[in-house]
């Protein structure tokens, strides 16, 4: 089997009309290789990013200077999904046959738990995460924005999408994440303002200070995570997952070794 998805009496996703849909919304921040990136993406996994299926958000990420040993600001692209489309590609399948996902708990002891019923499987698949590993949090420990304000749902759209991902490796292996799983850096827009809106430029650095900080954390946590488990590191060489990839995978395993091997180990397996 091959990670290609069966889309039949669909409408198809051409190049081109990725293209009139970057000149439509006047994409203009992105680069080149940026677009050319996001084409790619979205006509090999036939994401129609006029339905919203797929976007694209450029931010900055911190790299490290391998010769000067310092880190050092450089623009990345994040290139997300939506939970529903995991949900129809599911269905696309044929192999889908019944779901749920349910909230345990409330506040911090929060638990979104997925069970996924298979046609080809004798028994479900299921899929916890945690609202404390999954949330996103402000730097007093709040949750931020939708986290505060929809709690549950939020919960439920990682759970979900992170659960048919899982139940569904082939057809969805290298499908983009969708922006809740990410850290906040990731998903915001570097754009400058265009609106002619009133820059403060305290309210700027401080905003970028804390992205910076956020990033270099997520950073930190990805490289120690990594650089003490060999296997895990050698394995995400292999699949060529980048940093953004890495993170979002270690993050949806709730950073469990044994799970995050297990799972590996069988996307290595089918690679070879």
């Amino acid at each position: 089997m091959n990670n290609e998805l069966t889309i039949t009496n669909q409408e198809v996703v051409t190049k081109e009309k990725i293209q009139e849909y970057l000149q439509a919304f006047n994409m203009t921040s992105l680069s080149k290789e940026e677009q050319m990136q996001f084409i790619e993406i979205a006509s090999a996994y036939q994401l129609n990013p006029f339905k919203r299926e797929i976007y694209c958000v450029p931010y900055m990420k911190n790299v490290k200077n391998e010769q000067t040993d310092k880190w050092e600001k450089q623009r990345a692209l994040s290139i997300i999904t939506g939970y529903e489309v995991y949900l129809k590609r599911a269905e696309r399948t044929g192999k889908l046959d019944g779901w749920k996902c349910e909230i345990k708990g409330s506040g911090n002891d929060m638990i979104a738990i997925a069970t996924i019923h298979r046609k080809d499987w004798n028994n479900p698949f299921q899929h916890e995460v945690y609202f404390t590993e999954a949330g996103q949090f402000d730097d007093k420990g709040q949750p931020r924005s939708m986290w505060k304000k929809m709690p549950k749902f939020m919960l439920k759209k990682v759970c979900m999408a992170q659960a048919f991902r899982l139940c569904f490796p082939d057809e969805f292996g290298g499908m983009p994440y969708i922006a809740d799983e990410l850290p906040d850096n990731m998903t915001i827009d570097i754009k400058p303002n265009q609106n002619n809106e009133t820059d403060d430029p305290d309210a700027e650095k401080k905003a970028k200070e804390e992205a910076d900080q956020k990033a270099q954390e997520a950073l930190d946590k990805l490289h120690n995570f990594v650089d003490s488990n060999e296997y895990i590191k050698k394995a995400f060489q292999i699949l060529e997952y980048t940093e953004r990839a890495q993170y979002a995978f270690a993050n949806g395993h709730q950073w469990n070794v044994d799970l995050i091997k297990k799972h590996l180990n069988t996307l290595v397996e089918k690679k070879a």
